[in-house]
């Protein structure tokens, strides 16, 4: 079973260009090709083809990945009863003494459209919701813009 969503967009471009290949393939060796013309042709179409294979494998390929390290700050920050303190409220992998008043921190894409959506809650929770307990973090600047973006790296990250 596929679980990331890179490995099910990895899945559908590989999926794509082997039909690329196969139409390729088809055009390039036509029936009843006996002129050397034809395959001259022949050959010529099969070039086009696996160049456009190849640009379309290359313009589709996935962006990287959040650099490790970042994670592992944006991790910190949510993890440090000083800063982010995430913890107080949340149960997040690997965390100790979660909280629960709030929600828990998994698989947060499908709670929320996408990455700029959790930055904008982590941000300030009270636009979504005013009875929110959350702190508002960037509006207050209890943590930088640096700060927020690496914890909305981290938190999307947990699938």
């Amino acid at each position: 079973m596929l679980g990331s969503r890179s490995e099910h967009f990895n899945v559908s471009v590989n999926y794509i260009v082997l039909h690329i290949a196969g139409i390729c393939l088809k055009l390039s060796v036509p029936f009843g090709c006996t002129a050397e013309s034809d395959l001259i042709v022949s050959l010529i179409a099969m070039k086009i083809c696996l160049t456009l294979a190849l640009v379309l494998l290359f313009s589709c390929a996935a962006v990287p990945d959040v650099p490790q390290q970042r994670l592992l700050a944006g991790k910190a920050i949510a993890f440090e009863r000083a800063k982010g303190n995430c913890l107080a409220c949340h149960v997040i992998e690997d965390g100790e003494s979660p909280g629960n008043i709030g929600p828990e921190l998994t698989k947060l894409s499908t709670h929320f459209k996408n990455k700029q959506q959790l930055r904008d809650q982590i941000w300030d929770a009270s636009r979504f919701n005013p009875e929110t307990s959350m702190p508002p973090f960037g509006k207050n600047k209890i943590l930088s813009e640096e700060e927020i973006d690496k914890i909305a790296d981290y938190l999307w990250s947990l699938d």
